[in-house]
């Protein structure tokens, strides 16, 4: 047998010769041909037409000169659909108890700040997850509350003792006699 004859099987018959297999094996199948260049449009889309050749129009939706990365034309609307995602917004809630918090910290012997602890995390949480953001700055008010309630049970404890600390004799004086 010399080389330019076809392949046979064991049987005889002929066996087209195997394709030669393709370099970069296609994922999704071929790639569509490259378009073709319509009469009178230019070939490359950075040339200048020549003069008194129609020119497509370069805006509007379905042209294709529209702008490439969706930018809407001055005077166009948006295409349905097309609208930008909105900002995070803002936890109002923990920016409020951050500030209460402070200023009841710094009125009430600290013990209130916790929830500003409580604001600040909530506040870093809530451009990832908006809805953990809210429920800690819900429990960051609940712990306020709690912190403030035992401020107050502790200077009721302490005015209603003082009077009978006062009149026992027991407490101390700063000048004795």
């Amino acid at each position: 047998m010399s080389g330019d004859e076809g392949h046979t099987d064991p049987t005889g018959r002929p066996v087209p010769a195997p394709s030669t297999p393709d370099p970069v094996p296609q994922a999704y199948g071929r790639l569509p041909p490259p378009p073709q260049v319509q009469p009178g449009q230019p070939t490359n889309p950075y040339a200048t037409p020549a003069p008194g050749a129609a020119t497509p129009p370069t805006t509007g939706p379905g042209s294709a000169y529209a702008h490439p990365y969706g930018q809407v034309s001055p005077g166009m609307q948006p295409p349905p659909g097309y609208l930008r995602a909105a900002a995070p917004r803002t936890n109002v809630s923990a920016v409020v108890l951050l500030v209460v918090s402070i200023i009841t910290a710094l009125t009430c012997l600290l013990l209130p700040g916790i929830g500003a602890i409580f604001a600040i995390v909530a506040l870093s949480k809530n451009a990832d997850d908006p809805a953990g953001s809210r429920r800690i700055a819900r429990w960051g008010w609940v712990a306020w509350a709690v912190a403030v309630a035992v401020v107050i049970v502790g200077v009721v404890v302490l005015l209603s003792a003082l009077p009978s600390i006062v009149d026992s004799g027991h407490a101390p004086t700063p000048f004795p006699s």
